[in-house]
């Protein structure tokens, strides 16, 4: 909801936003050093917004989120009428199946990820790293095998001579 900010004797109408703990540093560094408290003013993309709350403990996905009033933040990435993506938390995990699929029977169109989702994609992820650096493990031991006979080689090459003189005395 936007906010009215007394100027004197006219009022400036400034959209709120709520920062997460790595945007409200961020704006400190863009302030001089300056902590950004409740009531300052932030610009985001040329545009003047009133912090209004800045987030404790808040999950990772939202410590450097500056979080604004869906029209303002389409009318500064110029998206009028458009959504990328909303982010819903449901008061109980057991929830999270019915609101899903409520989200995708009433919006066909729209992609709906769980934490569910989120978290199987990274363990697609983490596994298909881990086949790469099995096969980059791989590929370091038969390099080692392969320098380890080629001097293995080399050096009975070379000692051949007292390898056969070694075997001489005790030959009948």
């Amino acid at each position: 909801c936007p906010r009215t900010a007394s100027s004197g004797p006219s009022k400036v109408r400034r959209p709120d936003a709520v920062l997460g703990q790595g945007a409200a540093g961020y704006y400190r560094s863009e302030n001089g050093g300056t902590p950004i408290a409740i009531g300052s003013i932030i610009s985001v993309g040329g545009r003047s917004l009133t912090v209004v709350g800045i987030l404790g403990d808040a999950p990772q996905m939202f410590g450097n989120a500056v979080i604004m009033p869906l029209q303002t933040a389409q009318a500064i990435f110029d998206r009028a009428g458009t959504v990328s993506s909303v982010i819903l938390t449901a008061q109980s995990t057991a929830a999270v199946g019915t609101i899903q699929s409520a989200i995708q029977d009433g919006f066909s169109g729209l992609t709906v990820s769980t934490q569910d989702d989120m978290l199987r994609s990274a363990s697609t992820i983490l596994a298909a790293m881990n086949g790469f650096m099995g096969i980059i493990e791989t590929s370091i031991i038969i390099v080692a095998v392969v320098v380890v006979t080629i001097v293995v080689v080399v050096s009975v090459m070379e000692e051949r001579r007292e390898i056969g003189t070694l075997r001489a005395p005790t030959a009948r």
